[in-house]
């Protein structure tokens, strides 16, 4: 049995989520790195897609190389008249999004019919450690 109080206990749990998280955040950053400096080398002209490295008896190091591709919402608007209508469907999908803010100022009615539609799950929970401010 613990000696420790549930209070104390508690902080030490604190303390040891938030190492983790220091460790998390530095090991993080430094496997980013690694796999950056890996791929540069092992695969000087990687094309998009796989790319694959032979490491010896039967090993091989696969590489994907992929790009994020975003859209200019402004200047998409200021194109789309140029293209025959329905065109854009094709190439661009719309996702419905929730806008929270005007959620919320729905009347009650229609917010209960638009609650049928959503699915709601909890996200996972924020934690932060807030050093005491600095006295003057």
């Amino acid at each position: 049995m613990s000696d420790l109080t549930p209070a104390q206990q508690l902080k030490e749990k604190i303390h040891l989520w938030k190492t983790v998280v220091d460790v998390l955040a530095e090991n993080k950053a430094m496997e980013m790195e690694l796999r950056k400096e890996i791929m540069a080398e092992a695969f000087p002209d990687a094309k998009l897609g796989t790319n694959t490295f032979d490491l010896g008896a039967g090993f091989k190091l696969k590489g994907t190389l992929k790009e994020s591709v975003k859209i200019d919402a402004a200047a998409l608007t200021s194109i789309k008249e140029e293209f025959p209508e329905g065109m854009l469907d094709m190439v661009i999908k719309y996702d419905p999004k929730l806008i929270n803010k005007g959620y919320k100022t729905l009347p009650d009615k229609l917010r209960k019919k638009l609650d049928g539609a959503l699915i709601i799950k909890p996200a996972s929970p924020a934690l932060e450690v807030v050093a005491p401010k600095a006295k003057k």
